[in-house]
């Protein structure tokens, strides 16, 4: 999604993408992620995540909608890879 410069929505793709069974799964590893990056300085990387209905941010989002285009090109501007993976985590996408 990165590469491409997309959004991905919460139910339809990152569900289908992680194995969850849906949307309202996925907020407590979204809020993991939002406290990591926001712990190590990152990008908001969560920001990209959107209701497939409205195309807006989550309630639990540290983001603003009104600022998600500017948060979105920190985003895909950011080199993720930098600071290696947390927690020794390897992603099977790059092996």
């Amino acid at each position: 999604m990165l590469h491409n410069r997309q959004t991905i929505t919460y139910n339809i793709e990152l569900a289908k993408l992680i194995g969850h069974g849906g949307a309202t799964s996925l907020g407590d590893d979204l809020s993991y992620i939002q406290g990591y990056c926001k712990e190590k300085g990152f990008p908001p990387l969560t920001a990209i995540v959107v209701n497939n209905g409205t195309g807006v941010l989550g309630g639990g989002s540290i983001v603003k909608s009104k600022n998600a285009p500017s948060e979105h090109e920190q985003i895909f501007q950011f080199d993720w890879l930098s600071d290696g993976y947390p927690d020794g985590f390897k992603s099977p996408m790059y092996s």
